[in-house]
């Protein structure tokens, strides 16, 4: 299965409503504050960024 990082939760958060399949998440070792969104790399996440990037 082919995952992708997302490390900003506003990102996270409009993938994930906008029905991206979430894997897992959490805590960052280095960063305390900072929270790593693993997700599902398919078509419909590639569409969601392409999307959320224009």
């Amino acid at each position: 299965m082919n995952k992708k990082r997302i490390f900003e939760p506003e990102v996270a958060s409009y993938l994930y409503k906008n029905g991206a399949n979430l894997i897992e998440f959490f805590r960052d070792k280095k960063k305390k504050d900072a929270t790593i969104f693993i997700f599902e790399r398919n078509e419909k996440l590639n569409e969601l960024l392409a999307q959320r990037t224009r």
